[in-house]
């Protein structure tokens, strides 16, 4: 058995903040060891990502860095949309990674995503990609400095 999240010391809904969402840290990744010239894995060595860690509860993100990140965006929203997590290797996802390897099976995700930017960067996000209107639908405000 490999748990790969232990949310059980948290009290109420796990609150996850990821300031460096690379889409390793965001979805977890399948970790390899070199033997002998061969790259070889296993089960153990499967890890989750910050999106395993939040599950059930909230994860925030900044805004900006998520879209600087190749597929952080696509496959949150993709994640999001299919309401499960795939712990997958990028390059799969491009198909240059054709290789035989493990195929982790898919985990319901129940989560909130919060994203933390400018404006502009919001009315960018919503005049340009159609998913972002369906996906983060509540817009807060906040002052530049608060007592």
């Amino acid at each position: 058995m490999n748990v790969i999240v232990d949310n059980s010391d948290f009290r109420g809904a796990p609150v996850i903040m990821e300031l460096n969402p690379t889409y390793q840290n965001v979805f977890g990744r399948i970790e390899k060891e070199a033997q002998f010239g061969v790259l070889t894995t296993d089960f153990t060595m499967i890890r989750g990502g910050s999106l395993h860690k939040a599950n059930g509860g909230y994860m925030v993100l900044p805004a900006e860095e998520i879209l600087r990140n190749l597929f952080s965006y696509d496959s949150l929203k993709r994640a999001l949309m299919n309401e499960r997590i795939a712990i997958e290797e990028a390059g799969e996802r491009l198909g240059f990674i054709t290789t035989k390897g493990l195929r982790p099976e898919p985990i319901p995700l129940s989560v909130k995503v919060v994203l933390i930017g400018n404006p502009l960067l919001y009315q960018q996000l919503y005049a340009l990609d159609m998913d972002f209107k369906e996906l983060f639908k509540v817009k807060a405000d906040f002052d530049t400095s608060m007592d």
